[in-house]
């Protein structure tokens, strides 16, 4: 049997290897006082986000048949007659779309307002020409076109983005009542 050389023996083996919790002990005496000094950011970046949750929300109009557009919805604003909105869908499922799903049309027309339906399906809004309302949805399922009527109070027509939206021109899709919207969307891009 031989003796044990000296370079068998390793200095890793007799110096302790610095542990996580030693490191940290030394990072936070180093830096604690800078944190210290800047806390004030995290609550306040806490808040802020809170803020804008709270009063905003950020969407897309994304559709088959748009190319996409970037929102900001002012939410709990007045949605008024011209106006580009969120809302939540009030009307029966169909194909994608279910009922409470969030929306985005622009507000068209309110209460008293006289809606009108050609034997071209073409829909008119006072006299005026809104869209025409598809036969079938882009999958092949039946669409009806909105009966003839007065807008009733505290309910709106909504008219979508593209000739393809379902809005109110069609019976699945109806008028939208004043509660089911969010609010006020503004086109970011």
């Amino acid at each position: 049997m031989s003796a044990p050389t000296e370079a068998a023996f390793s200095l890793t083996e007799v110096m302790p290897r610095p542990c996580l919790r030693d490191r940290l002990r030394a990072f936070w005496r180093e830096r604690a006082p800078l944190v210290r000094r800047r806390w004030w950011w995290i609550p306040s970046a806490l808040v802020a986000m809170l803020l804008f949750r709270h009063f905003f929300a950020l969407g897309i109009i994304w559709s088959p048949s748009v190319q996409p557009s970037f929102v900001l919805v002012v939410r709990g604003s007045g949605v008024k007659v011209g106006d580009l909105a969120a809302y939540r869908y009030p009307g029966a499922a169909i194909g994608d779309y279910r009922a409470g799903d969030q929306m985005i049309h622009w507000v068209v027309a309110g209460e008293g307002a006289s809606i009108t339906v050609a034997e071209n399906r073409a829909v008119f809004v006072d006299g005026k020409p809104v869209g025409v309302a598809k036969a079938t949805t882009y999958r092949g399922q039946p669409l009806e076109p909105v009966k003839p009527k007065v807008i009733p109070k505290d309910h709106f027509y909504v008219l979508g983005t593209a000739s393809n939206s379902l809005d109110s021109r069609y019976e699945h899709a109806g008028l939208v009542p004043r509660g089911e919207f969010i609010g006020r969307a503004i086109v970011l891009f």
